[in-house]
């Protein structure tokens, strides 16, 4: 089959104009994703700077809950300020509270699930979810006021 030069270069620019669209901070998507990196590496820069053992971490894995699965104690990295994954949620969360004011408890019941998830099965102290909710929903708001 023979490709014109017109039609691949017609898939190139509108590959490129997908690509901008979706990382534009206009965009839900772009503003989703920088928030998330940002986010995160301000998670990973607190949880090595605090180095806050994980729950279960005194006792080894004798101490883990017998709810967890085997998998369950090699997420993540070992320490455990801030919670990255209440974090990440309250990312998702302040993002569409901006976009959907209406829905306001909505988004913070997702948090505060994921916060209870995350200290039910002991990968976090009660104040690590605090802070990670905290970090992702201040750095996503911020953003947004920049934007």
């Amino acid at each position: 089959a023979v490709v014109s030069t017109q039609s691949t270069w017609e898939a190139v620019v509108s590959t490129q104009s997908t690509w901008e669209a979706v990382v534009s901070t206009q965009s839900t998507w772009g503003r989703s994703l920088v928030s998330t990196l940002c986010t995160l590496g301000f998670s990973e820069l607190i949880k090595h700077v605090c180095k806050r053992q994980r729950p279960f971490a005194g006792g080894g894995e004798a101490s883990l809950p017998a709810r967890m699965g085997p998998d369950m104690r090699k997420s993540g990295t070992k320490y455990s300020m801030p919670s990255g994954d209440t974090a990440q949620a309250a990312v998702l969360a302040a993002l569409w509270w901006t976009r959907t004011p209406g829905y306001g408890l909505a988004w913070m019941a997702l948090v505060l699930a994921v916060a209870f998830g995350r200290v039910y099965y002991r990968m976090h102290w009660f104040g690590d979810c605090l802070v990670g909710a905290g970090l992702g929903a201040s750095v996503t708001l911020l953003l947004a006021e920049a934007w």
